[in-house]
């Protein structure tokens, strides 16, 4: 049992971090719209709104993507 606990905190501690992509391309409109892409095609819903969500606030996104991420933030798939 101990083993299952140590795997689920494990998985939860991957979860909670802050994607790679994310930390090196906060600004690449690309990369949020793939990984967040992947993430709602694996049925990861909210972490796939939390990239859109982080997405969205720091400067040197241009105005377009900003459109195209805050529109698939918010379609079903």
């Amino acid at each position: 049992m101990n083993e299952r606990n140590n795997l689920n905190t494990r998985q939860e501690s991957r979860r909670a971090a802050p994607d790679p992509l994310m930390i090196d391309f906060p600004s690449d409109g690309d990369v949020v719209l793939m990984l967040g892409g992947l993430y709602k095609k694996h049925g990861r819903v909210k972490e796939a709104a939390e990239i859109y969500d982080r997405a969205l606030v720091p400067p040197g996104l241009p105005e377009a993507y900003k459109a195209r991420i805050a529109a698939r933030r918010d379609s079903p798939c």
